[in-house]
């Protein structure tokens, strides 16, 4: 291992193994912002059905149609919930047929780095120093901040080693998930 210096916000040191690297969101993983689709509630009350509607942190309620499908991310965009890292997720992990709406960002896994990487390593993060104030305890985080998060990576084929579900990545996961 060897020690490696990041920023979160604040330079702290983390040791890593030697074949790990650090990258950002943006180079790393896909935001699919554009299969967001806003619906009111007064519109959702309309047609209702099957498909969860997601949120930043939680479904919303359920409508009649989806417009997304497959395994994905989500990371609220605003909201006071940021500040609740500890004992809020920051992240969903959603999979099937549901949709989403403009106040989370839809993160999808590459070759670099999967889905549930994404999902544990940002579960209970402190984000505060990468959002944006709109107006008062209103905090944002935009895209560009969301594309320029540090993320430390394993290398590929042992990203699903190391998730929390797994033994090593039981070992792991307090180190990294919740520095």
């Amino acid at each position: 291992m060897e020690t490696v210096l990041i920023e979160t916000g604040s330079f702290e040191a983390v040791k890593i193994p030697n074949d790990w690297r650090f990258s950002t969101v943006g180079k790393s993983l896909l935001i699919r912002n554009n299969l967001r689709f806003p619906i009111s509630e007064e519109e959702r009350e309309k047609i209702p059905g099957d498909y969860p509607y997601y949120g930043p942190t939680k479904v919303q309620g359920y409508v009649d149609h989806y417009r997304v499908e497959g395994k994905y991310a989500l990371i609220g965009e605003d909201g006071d919930h940021f500040l609740k890292f500890k004992e809020l997720q920051m992240t969903l992990l959603v999979e099937g047929k549901f949709n989403v709406n403009n106040h989370a960002h839809i993160i999808e896994g590459t070759d670099q780095c999967t889905t549930e990487w994404f999902y544990y390593f940002f579960a209970h993060r402190d984000l505060f120093s990468h959002l944006t104030r709109q107006g008062v305890g209103r905090y944002k985080l935009t895209k560009d901040a969301l594309q320029r998060l540090p993320i430390q990576l394993p290398p590929s084929p042992n990203n699903e080693k190391l998730l929390p579900s797994s033994p090593l990545g039981t070992r792991l996961s307090k180190r990294l998930f919740n520095s």
